[in-house]
């Protein structure tokens, strides 16, 4: 609620909130499946609710990778394929201006070609722009990849660090500068499960970092 990023887009008259509150139960219900069968039917009705929504391919193949990586090759598979079915309707409609519907007078060759330009000016505008405007969604979001990048092998900093790259891949294919975070926004309820999860650790050590400070003060 403090943050005027999350503020802004979650009251906005637009889809990205419904987007947000989809992958919030994604990550719950990925976070709490116990190898039930039934959240195969939970990610089925998901995966067409989120791509009904907005264009969410690259999150759910980022998700697929996280099960691969775990060794769950069934429910990896399963991921892929149901993704690429369900965004079959998006490039029917519109094939043409899925690759920086911006450069429209460019051809798909020329656009796949400035497209690693498109990525660095993603990257740096909206790391930027945070650091302007939202420093404390910006704080939440590098202490979770540190405890990702920590925590490696976890499924959920796996899958956080791997949702992060996908949504800046949303927002580099889409090519629009300056959005403040909107095409990056599902990643937030991945980044708050890191710190959930995380939080006796994370306590721990701040508390540990002030026990040694009053330590050193009173020597």
């Amino acid at each position: 609620m403090i943050s005027p990023t999350v503020l802004r887009w979650m009251v906005a008259n637009i889809t990205d909130s419904l987007f947000v509150a989809l992958f919030a139960i994604t990550c719950l219900c990925l976070e709490l499946d116990g190898g039930k069968r039934r959240t195969y039917f939970y990610l089925a009705i998901l995966i067409i609710l989120t791509s009904l929504t907005r264009f969410a391919t690259p999150i759910w193949l980022a998700i697929a990778l996280v099960d691969l990586i775990q060794k769950r090759r069934g429910r990896a598979l399963f991921l892929s394929i149901g993704a690429l079915v369900a965004t079959i309707p998006t490039y029917l409609t519109q094939p043409s201006n899925s690759v920086l519907p911006r450069e429209g007078d460019l051809d798909f060759t020329q656009k796949l070609l400035i497209l690693p330009i498109s990525f660095l000016k993603i990257l740096f505008i909206e790391v930027a722009q945070l650091a302007v405007l939202d420093r404390l969604l910006l704080l939440i979001l590098v202490t979770s990849l540190v405890i990702s990048i920590y925590r490696f092998k976890n499924a959920s900093s796996l899958r956080f660090i791997f949702i992060l790259l996908a949504t800046w891949a949303i927002g580099a294919l889409n090519g629009s500068i300056g959005v403040n975070f909107r095409y990056q926004l599902p990643v937030l309820p991945f980044a708050c499960a890191v710190l959930i999860i995380n939080a006796g650790s994370l306590r721990n050590w701040f508390f540990g970092r002030i026990g040694n400070v009053k330590v050193k003060e009173t020597e």
